[in-house]
C-alpha cells in the first residue's frame, strides 16, 4: 500500500509560508528541497525570485555563474540581480571582439563541456583565460526573465552583453565604460522596455565627430518615466540626443535634486509620470560633504538650452549641510533660467529656531527675488528621527506659520502650499508617495510622539 501524500495545493502553502518568515528563509528552503522531488520547483521559485546580490567576483560570481548552467531551471526565476565588482574582475579583457563570436568553451575540468558548452556538475571550472565580457555573456544568456539589473563593474559595456533583456524595466549602472556615446546608444535600443534608468559616474570617449550625430538613429530609444545622473557631467551635456531630438517627446522635464537616486533591491518601478523625470544627486557621500569643491554641482548649464523645467524638487540629506546645499541648488537653477513652473522644497524640521538661522533667511531671500515667477512653490514636511523621550517635534502649522513669514510674497499671490505625508499611508497601491494638503486641523488628527524615523525616508 502507498503512503498517503499530501495535496500539493497544500504543499505549496507549507513552502509559501516558509519563503514569507523571518529569519534564515533561504537556508531553510534549502533543506525543504531535500524533502520531496515535487518540492523544488515551488522551494526554487521562492529561492531565486528574490533579489540576488553578488560582490565577490572569484568566489560567489564564478559559483553562480556555474549553478545557472548545472541547473538551468534556476535563471528563469532571477529576476532581480545586483553585481558589485569592486575590484577588475579577473581574465584579459578585451572590448574588440564581439562575445557573441566566442566559440570556445568557457568551462574546463569537466568532460561534458563539449556538449552546448554546459557542465554537468559543480566540479567545473570557469578557464583562467576566459575574459570577463564572456564570462557575462554566458552568465546572462540564462536570465531570461531578469527586469532589474544593477551592475557595478569597472568592465566595458556593449550592446552583445545586454541583448538577453528585451524585457528589463530598471536598469543601475556604476562606474562602467562604453566604447563611444554611439555604443552607449546602441546598448540603450537594445533595452525598450525600460521605465528607470540610473547612471552614475560612466564614462565613454568625447568625441566631436559622434556628438554631431542624433543617437536615436540606431531606432527607437526607451521611453523612461525616470533617469537618474550622478558624477556623468559629459552624459548629462548628451542627454537630448539619445531622449529628446528626434522624438515626439516635448523638451521639457521634471528635475529632482538631492536622493531620488535608487540602488539594490529599491529598483521596483513605482513612479508614472507625464513626463520626463531626470534625477540628480550630487557626487558626494553621507559622511563627507564637501560645498566647497563641486560636491553639489548639478552641471546644469551642459543640459541643451532648449530643455526646460517643469518642475523641480529639492530633496537634500537631513544633516548640518542641508540648507547650504538647498541654497547652492537654487542659485544654479536660478542661473539655469529654465522657465520652472512647479518649485517644491522638502523640509525636515526638528527644531524651529533653525528657521530664523542666516542660512535659511538666505534661502528665503533667493526664493523671493528669483523665483516669484513660478505657478506654485510647495513646501512639504517630513518629520524627523525620533528624539529622546519626552522631546516633541513643532507641530505642521507651527512650522508652516514660521516658513510662511518668510515668503509672504507667495502666500499673498496664491503660490505657497503646505504638503506633509501620514507614515501610516505614506504610499499608495501604485508605490507613490501620498502627499496631504497641510490644513490647520490636522495637528489634532496627528499624534507626534509617534512618528517613527520611518517618515524622513520616505522617498
Amino acid at each position: 500500500m502507498s503512503q498517503p501524500r499530501l495535496p500539493p495545493e497544500l504543499c505549496d502553502r507549507v513552502i509559501d509560508e516558509v519563503a514569507e518568515s523571518e529569519g534564515d528563509r533561504e537556508d531553510m528552503l534549502s533543506t525543504m528541497a531535500l524533502i520531496c522531488r515535487e518540492w523544488i520547483p515551488r522551494v526554487r521559485y521562492h529561492r531565486w525570485s528574490t533579489p540576488i546580490e553578488v560582490e565577490d567576483v572569484d568566489d560567489c560570481f564564478h559559483t553562480l555563474v556555474i549553478l545557472v548552467h548545472v541547473i538551468p531551471e534556476i535563471g528563469p526565476h532571477i529576476k532581480t540581480l545586483k553585481l558589485a565588482f569592486h575590484e577588475t574582475m579577473a581574465g584579459p579583457s578585451s572590448v574588440s571582439d564581439d562575445v557573441a563570436e566566442i566559440q570556445r568553451p568557457l568551462f574546463a575540468s569537466c568532460s561534458s563541456v563539449h556538449y552546448q558548452n554546459i557542465p554537468m556538475d559543480l566540479d567545473a571550472t570557469i578557464r583562467e583565460d576566459a575574459r570577463p565580457e564572456e564570462i557575462l555573456d554566458s552568465f546572462f544568456l540564462k536570465l531570461i526573465n531578469l527586469v532589474h539589473l544593477s551592475l557595478e563593474t569597472y568592465l566595458t559595456i556593449t550592446p552583445s552583453l545586454v541583448r538577453h533583456f528585451p524585457n528589463l524595466i530598471f536598469l543601475h549602472l556604476r562606474s562602467v565604460k562604453f566604447k563611444s556615446l554611439s555604443e552607449l546608444c546602441k546598448v540603450l535600443h537594445a533595452l525598450p522596455e525600460l521605465r528607470k534608468i540610473f547612471f552614475e559616474d560612466i564614462t565613454y570617449p568625447s568625441s566631436p565627430s559622434s556628438h554631431s550625430r542624433i543617437c536615436n538613429v540606431y531606432g527607437p530609444m526607451p521611453d523612461p518615466d525616470e533617469l537618474g545622473v550622478t558624477d556623468s557631467p559629459e552624459f548629462i551635456a548628451d542627454l537630448h540626443k539619445i531622449f529628446l531630438f528626434g522624438t515626439l517627446r516635448p523638451p521639457v522635464i521634471d528635475l529632482s535634486i538631492g536622493q531620488p537616486i535608487r540602488r539594490g533591491h529599491s529598483c521596483q518601478v513605482k513612479t508614472v509620470r507625464e513626463r520626463f523625470m531626470l534625477s540628480l544627486r550630487p557626487s558626494y557621500d553621507d559622511n563627507e560633504l564637501d560645498v566647497d569643491n563641486d560636491g553639489d554641482a548639478l552641471y546644469l548649464n551642459m543640459l541643451h538650452p532648449s530643455i526646460k523645467f517643469h518642475e523641480v524638487e529639492l530633496m537634500p540629506i537631513w544633516d548640518d549641510a542641508a540648507f547650504s546645499f538647498i541654497f547652492s541648488w537654487l542659485a544654479q537653477i536660478a542661473c539655469a533660467k529654465r522657465n520652472v513652473k512647479i518649485l517644491i522644497i522638502r523640509l525636515c524640521i526638528a527644531y524651529t529656531p533653525i528657521l530664523h538661522s542666516e542660512d535659511w533667511s538666505q534661502i528665503t531671500e533667493l526664493l523671493r527675488a528669483r523665483f516669484m515667477r513660478v505657478e506654485q512653490l510647495i513646501v512639504r514636511l517630513l518629520w524627523p528621527k525620533r528624539l529622546s523621550n519626552g522631546v516633541q517635534y513643532p507641530k505642521p502649522s507651527t512650522v508652516a506659520s514660521i516658513v510662511e513669514e518668510k515668503l509672504e510674497a507667495f502666500a499673498r499671490e496664491g503660490k505657497l502650499r503646505f504638503e506633509y505625508t501620514d507614515y501610516c499611508k505614506c504610499v499608495d497601491q501604485g508605490g507613490r508617495v501620498v502627499w496631504n494638503l497641510l490644513k490647520k486641523y490636522d495637528d489634532e488628527e496627528l499624534d507626534h510622539k509617534e512618528w517613527p524615523a520611518c517618515m524622513c525616508r520616505c522617498k
